[in-house]
């Protein structure tokens, strides 16, 4: 099973989103153990969000999440997760849940690439330039 997820994400890195998906759907459809199920989810979940399909994107990663409490899902996975859920949410403008989401990467897993990753998006939001209209002074 794992040897089809990583097939498919050669196919997904030289940007064959198509075959890839597809290698994901036949992998998901082998009868997978629950944990495969998930990684397979998640990988196909990051393929999603490349493609800018941030909503179903977002159900797929949330989808993981809810069976990851099951124990099923390894601690690099949940983060990884988490880190692509905030990335998601990000590019939907809703900062306040990717805040929540790099936070739970660091939560997971404080010493992994997802939480450095996450670390600096938080900083970013942080140091994010206010609107424009609230740089404005006042009109006098």
């Amino acid at each position: 099973m794992r040897l089809l997820v990583d097939l498919a994400n050669v196919f997904a890195r030289r940007g064959n989103a198509l075959q890839a998906e597809k290698i994901y759907d036949f992998a998901s459809h082998m009868w997978p153990d629950q944990t495969s199920d998930l990684i397979i989810k998640v990988n196909h979940a990051i393929l999603l969000l490349q493609k800018n399909q941030l909503d179903e994107s977002i159900a797929l990663f949330t989808d993981v999440l809810a069976q990851a409490n099951k124990g099923f899902l390894g601690v690099k996975y949940e983060a990884a997760t988490h880190y692509n859920l905030g990335v998601a949410y990000l590019r939907k403008e809703n900062s306040s849940l990717a805040t929540v989401e790099f936070n739970a990467v660091l939560d997971t897993w404080p010493a992994s690439l997802y939480a450095q990753r996450a670390q600096k998006a938080l900083e970013r939001q942080r140091n994010k330039p206010a609107t424009q209209a609230e740089e404005k002074p006042p009109a006098g």
